[in-house]
């Protein structure tokens, strides 16, 4: 406190920092803190959940199994803490409240260690990854590493976003517009992120009708696709939500690598890269000796419809026994604008993809798990 107070004194700017855990998780607590913050003229407050790293980690696993608990606050803890920062901008209290939760993207901020070497907190394991040592440093090797940086886990890190304090409204449409100078069209299409929405399809004849009115034309007949997916024997992509995919599509192959998905509400982004591939023999080849095989496979005849000066892609699947979705890809608004549009027509948000929901529906239907291998048409469909 008389840190705080001499800082203030001084004309020192000052952002105090509090880690929400189980042993402070109390809203009347946090309430009278803010207060005492307000009165000292603190204008600056961070509020972190905890994350299991670190010394957090290792408190989390010494508690498990006995009655103390663990260090991590409820799950209410994020509905308090919303009610926190309504009611101080209600009362328009002079403090600027900023919280953070990055417990599901841990690679959202880079770390810069003690003897300055370079970390993020990654997926491959627990605790933090190096990047580079600090005599290796360069400047043209910043650019390579921004892949490595989940950026919807460091907007809700540091620009005060997260899905349960907005109401599901997306980062792009509470955020203020910065003018940027104009790109070229090849720059804006190197882009390898890809946010995508999946829903059923509820009534197919209008559906279409509603395109053809909104001015979406299919760019080309349907086709048919075979995906087959790839994995290590312990199902490593699997675990960590990456995908490796080979795809023929009416005799032409692509391979594809996606990492792992991030949700915004009922929409998620993921980095997609696509390529052509050569001689089939020799991809599967070279997947083998990466010790990749088989795991998965599906069929599904596709449609897509594009709107001239538009940048999003609508894909129309038909997919074995399931029936027909629709998948959205594009600008997060661009596609919440386009849902609206096909109201009445698309089922629900759906967060499973195609593997998982076919699975689901053949064990519904009784059929074993280890049975379930892939999807394909019927030879008379």
């Amino acid at each position: 406190m008389q840190t705080i107070d001499r800082c203030l004194k001084e004309g020192i700017p000052i952002t105090v920092q509090t880690v929400i855990t189980s042993l402070n998780d109390n809203f009347d607590d946090w309430c009278d803190l803010r207060d005492w913050l307000v009165s000292r003229g603190v204008r600056h407050w961070v509020l972190h959940v905890v994350v299991k790293g670190g010394s957090a980690r290792r408190i989390e696993e010494a508690a498990r199994g006995k009655r103390s608990g663990g260090i991590s606050p409820s799950q209410q803890v994020y509905q308090r803490l919303w009610r926190l920062v309504d009611e101080t901008m209600r009362l328009n209290l002079p403090i600027d409240i900023r919280c953070t939760d990055t417990d599901t993207t841990p690679n959202s901020v880079l770390l810069i260690g003690s003897k300055g070497d370079l970390y993020t907190e990654g997926y491959a394991h627990k605790g933090k990854v190096p990047l580079y040592k600090v005599g290796d440093a360069r400047p043209d090797l910043i650019q390579a590493l921004w892949p490595h940086l989940d950026r919807f886990g460091h907007a809700r890190r540091y620009l005060n976003w997260n899905p349960w304090f907005f109401d599901g409204n997306s980062l792009e449409e509470i955020c203020r517009n910065i003018d940027t100078p104009p790109v070229s069209e090849g720059q804006n299409n190197r882009n390898p992120v890809e946010t995508e929405s999946k829903h059923p399809v509820i009534d197919e004849r209008k559906l279409h009708q509603l395109l053809k009115k909104h001015g979406f034309r299919a760019d080309a007949p349907t086709t048919f696709q075979r995906d087959e997916y790839f994995d290590t024997p312990e199902l490593l992509s699997k675990r960590l939500d990456y995908v490796v995919r080979l795809r023929n599509e009416d005799g032409s192959l692509a391979v594809a690598l996606k990492g792992p998905r991030h949700w915004i509400g009922e929409a998620y982004s993921r980095i997609e890269l696509e390529f052509p591939a050569g001689s089939e023999n020799l991809v599967r080849d070279a997947l083998s000796r990466s010790g990749f095989g088989v795991t998965w496979f599906f069929e599904k005849r596709r449609t897509t419809f594009r709107r001239p000066g538009d940048g999003l892609i609508v894909a129309l699947d038909e997919i074995p026994e399931l029936g027909h979705f629709l998948e959205i890809e594009g600008k997060l608004s661009e596609i919440r604008k386009l849902e609206e549009l096909l109201n009445g027509v698309l089922g629900p948000h759906e967060k499973r993809n195609y593997a998982e929901l076919f699975r689901a529906f053949k064990l519904d239907a009784g059929v074993r798990p280890e049975s379930i291998v892939g999807a394909a048409f019927s030879k008379s469909s």
